[in-house]
């Protein structure tokens, strides 16, 4: 009971912003005020953070990616959801996935069989390290494949994780000059709005 009331002073000071130095109150006034709040504005016990809150989870179960249209080649945006909040890694993995093999929905952009091999989420940037599918499925791209395959990969990334501002693209832990030998790569990348 004297725990239930102190929490009760508690909440009434704090609500009001005035110190417990400054200010008596009865107990029963405060159970009056602590009563007459509606459910939603009353104190909810503080949240503990569990296993998977260190895992950085998202609430959000979709994932929207740039693919290619069948006929046109221009990219589109399309959503894919998911049944459970996929952590960070998981939700680069599924993005690498999305785009290197997408049925029904569009073209990929990426070669098939590329591969995430890691991801580091240190901001302002997000660095992928793809494996050598990557770059030996792009040698027959010509400027424009590569241009559009960069283009997907860097705005989806940013799209889905918005507290980025660029995307640095690792191949086999090592930079690359191109990805098939029309456009810088060796430094991160930022979302091209104009392509959207």
């Amino acid at each position: 009971m004297a725990t239930c009331s102190a929490l009760i002073l508690l909440y009434f000071f704090s609500k009001n912003g005035t110190s417990l130095v400054n200010v008596r109150v009865s107990p029963k006034a405060a159970l009056k005020e602590y009563k007459s709040q509606p459910p939603d504005k009353l104190p909810q016990p503080a949240q503990t953070p569990g296993p998977q809150s260190k895992q950085n989870l998202t609430g959000a179960s979709t994932i929207s990616c740039f693919l290619l249209e069948q006929n046109s080649g221009r990219p589109k945006r399309v959503c894919r959801k998911y049944g459970a909040a996929l952590n960070d890694q998981q939700k680069a993995r599924a993005i690498i996935d999305l785009l290197s093999f997408s049925p029904g929905e569009g073209l990929a952009p990426l070669p098939d069989k590329t591969k995430l091999l890691k991801a580091a989420f240190e901001p302002p940037v997000i660095t992928i390290d793809l494996s050598r599918e990557l770059t030996l499925g792009a040698v027959n791209f010509g400027a424009r494949d590569e241009m559009l395959a960069i283009f997907c990969l860097t705005n989806t990334f940013l799209l889905n994780f918005p507290d980025f501002k660029s995307l640095q693209i690792l191949v086999e832990g090592c930079k690359n000059k191109t990805l098939a030998g029309h456009i810088d790569i060796s430094k991160p990348l930022y979302y091209q709005p104009d392509m959207d």
